[in-house]
């Protein structure tokens, strides 16, 4: 069956390119008019079935937790992720998604509390605690506690 569609498709398209060329571009000519009806919908309710238990537990946990779309962004420093100059640069990066209306929050390498370095009762870090943000924060603690937490 392969070889005979192969076998077709050489007879047809190979030895005669403009032919098949004008052949497809009439077929999508013919098509052209109801372009502006078509429309994809890639929605999870459109690609996932109704019946599906790991749907039905996703819109139970949505529900509960009040779910928010989100967006992982991500670099790749040249530098040592805790330079001063590649903090300065993620810190834009904050600002400047921070600026977009849709935007409702942003969680940052720099706002990540730094627990180790706390000094205090537990019952304080809610209030007190470090960030990269902080000024004097100790960068090797920092880079300990992001790399081993």
């Amino acid at each position: 069956m392969l070889e005979r569609i192969a076998f077709i498709y050489e007879r047809t398209v190979l030895r005669h390119p403009w032919s098949a060329l004008a052949a497809l571009a009439l077929v999508l000519f013919a098509l052209l008019p109801g372009l502006r009806n078509f429309k994809l919908d890639a929605s999870t309710d459109a690609l996932l079935l109704e019946s599906d238990q790991e749907l039905r537990a996703f819109r139970q946990v949505a529900v509960r937790y009040k779910e928010r779309d989100f967006l992982f962004v991500a670099i790749v420093p040249k530098d040592d992720l805790l330079a001063p100059a590649v903090l300065e640069q993620i810190s834009k990066l904050r600002d400047e998604l921070t600026a977009v209306a849709q935007v409702k929050d942003i969680v940052s390498v720099l706002d990540v509390p730094l627990l180790s370095t706390f000094e205090g009762k537990i019952t304080d870090v809610a209030m007190n605690f470090e960030t990269l943000r902080t000024r004097g924060a100790d960068a090797q603690s920092a880079r300990h506690e992001l790399t081993t937490s």
